[in-house]
């Protein structure tokens, strides 16, 4: 039977209902919207663009953000 860490899944919900809300998220967003720190909301962010489910929009500091991958 295969496992599920369920606070990731919800952590990812979570997240991705607030990007079809809003239309993308910033790191300091999810910061917000997760109560986490700097370094966990750039590792979910990482490892939710590696699972294909989000991409970064923008290169700079200033506008870059991430939003639903198509």
């Amino acid at each position: 039977m295969e496992q599920y860490d369920y606070p990731e899944i919800a952590v990812r919900e979570a997240m991705l209902n607030y990007m079809r809300e809003n239309g993308g998220i910033t790191n300091e967003g999810v910061q917000n919207i997760l109560g986490v720190k700097q370094t966990r909301a750039y590792a979910i962010i990482r490892e939710m663009a590696e699972a294909g489910l989000i991409a970064k929009r923008g290169s700079d500091k200033e506008d870059k953000a991430y939003i639903l991958a198509e």
